[in-house]
């Protein structure tokens, strides 16, 4: 019994230094493997920006996301159809 064990142990730790060691190796970036991006062209608007120029604002009049929240808490979807 204790022979068994003993074996068990040594191919588990053998299997799992081959899975490190294998890892380790698929992880390896060489020169191919990277992508040269150029500097970013990401333009960002604040929300500030967009109801000002276009006039259109996020919040609804007479709409409350509270009294949704408790519709829907009472019913489910009344809060989706109060929207």
């Amino acid at each position: 019994m204790s022979h068994f064990s003993r074996t068990g142990l040594r191919t588990n730790l053998i299997i799992g230094l081959l899975l490190l060691v294998v890892n380790a190796a698929a992880q390896e970036i060489t020169p191919g493997d990277t992508t040269d991006i150029p500097g970013d062209s990401l333009v960002v608007r604040t929300l500030a920006d967009d109801s000002a120029a276009t006039g259109i604002t996020t919040e609804e009049p007479g709409h409350d996301p509270i009294r949704a929240a408790l519709l829907s808490a009472a019913i489910p979807g009344l809060g989706q159809a109060y929207n």
